[in-house]
């Protein structure tokens, strides 16, 4: 699926069995298919682009990590935000100058790669330090990918407006989470004021570490996610539409905890002023702006929902993202699948299905659930269990 850091993230994607991509969305700078027309239906990602493991898109720029471990990005990229030395913007996919890619992440202006090895290498608009190479030159750009000090065994990475973030792996010690770049809203986490000091070099979340294994991270405009083995969500960072949902709607520079009504959350999305978790039992909860009914069809009008509440609506949902106005879900009745999607597109909150969309690939870590566990398997083939 799809995932945004962009200012106006109206584009959702899904992977298909055969290493393509079907998106639909507002396009806005030919992220899709190389046009600037909104696209209403899943249409396929620019024909040039085949062998997808994993996609990154937003409205202005997207990037895709092919089956060679190789990584290429089209749309918008007079910030440098492609990787491959030139600043430019191009309908058609360039090569960034990077190899042995696992994750790619693409933000307002700039991208970030996980290699296989660990390392994290980021690239494009450095005005708040957000490339994490020790490096704050406000105005200036960086066409090729620099490496983020001091990561070498990252396990997954999130762009967050002009922040980012990385889960590490610490060996036989707990999993932390590392964040660089912007702190106007306390989106670093690191327990300082806000608004903080924009940082070019990763600092470490305050308070936030999981022995068993951090299962997931997220950002949105100016807020981050963390969802723990122990199924427990927290967040940082902005907080004025409610989007901790910890029932407040209080900046907080240091992870608070995310109350969830009932169920084990198994699976984290996050974007813009929103958070959405998916329940073992198929259904989807959401905090935060709720402008056009993304979080609930229930609520139609422009809310703030800084609790919890249930996405009315959703059902057997195996898969859930949020992207700017929109929440989309994969759902499987019977082995039958289908994406159904709630908010922007048609201003209500109804619910659309597409019911054209009935093959899906398996994103590196898969999750499954029970009535009372939860298990996830890595890139490496291990499965853990909570």
């Amino acid at each position: 699926s799809g995932t945004s850091g962009s200012t106006y993230p109206n584009t959702f994607c899904v992977m298909m069995n055969d290493n393509t991509a079907k998106c639909w969305g507002i396009n806005q700078t030919g992220s899709i298919n190389g046009s600037s027309v909104p696209i209403s239906s899943p249409t396929p990602v620019t024909n040039t682009v085949t062998g997808i493991t994993q996609l990154s898109i937003n409205d202005q720029h997207s990037c895709a990590v092919k089956t060679d471990a190789s990584a290429v990005c089209w749309g918008l990229g007079t910030s440098g935000q492609f990787g491959n030395g030139a600043i430019l913007t191009s309908y058609t996919p360039v090569v960034v100058n990077l190899a042995n890619i696992s994750q790619i992440e693409v933000g307002i202006l700039s991208s970030c790669a996980r290699r296989t090895g660990g390392e994290v290498w980021c690239w494009g608009d450095n005005a708040f330090g957000q490339l994490g190479n020790a490096d704050v030159i406000p105005g200036a750009v960086q066409s090729n990918p620099v490496q983020v000090v001091g990561i070498t065994d990252a396990k997954n990475i999130a762009l967050g407006g002009s922040a980012a973030c990385a889960i590490v792996d610490n060996g036989a010690a707990a999993d932390t989470v590392q964040c660089w770049g912007r702190d106007n809203s306390g989106q670093l986490g690191d327990g300082g004021a806000i608004p903080g000091t924009d940082v070019s070099t990763p600092v470490t979340v305050s308070g936030l570490s999981d022995a068993g294994g951090m299962v997931a991270i997220s950002g949105g405009a100016g807020h981050f996610c963390a969802l723990k083995s122990d199924s427990t969500v927290w967040c940082w960072g902005l907080a004025t539409s409610g989007q901790m949902g910890e029932g407040l709607a209080a900046n907080r520079s240091a992870p608070v905890q995310a109350t969830t009504i009932g169920g084990t959350p198994v699976q984290l999305t996050t974007v813009q002023n929103t958070t959405c978790v998916r329940i073992n039992d198929g259904t989807i909860q959401c905090a935060g702006a709720n402008t056009v009914g993304q979080n609930s069809a229930a609520y139609t009008v422009a809310v703030e929902n800084r609790s919890m509440r249930t996405a009315v609506g959703f059902n057997n949902v195996v898969d859930v993202r949020v992207i700017g106005s929109t929440l989309c879900a994969l759902v499987n009745v019977a082995g039958v699948k289908s994406v159904r999607c709630s908010g922007n597109g048609d201003q209500s909150g109804n619910i659309e299905k597409y019911d054209s969309l009935s093959n899906y690939i398996k994103k590196p870590s898969t999750y499954g659930a029970g009535d009372s566990f939860a298990c996830r398997v890595e890139e490496d083939g291990r499965v853990r269990c909570w």
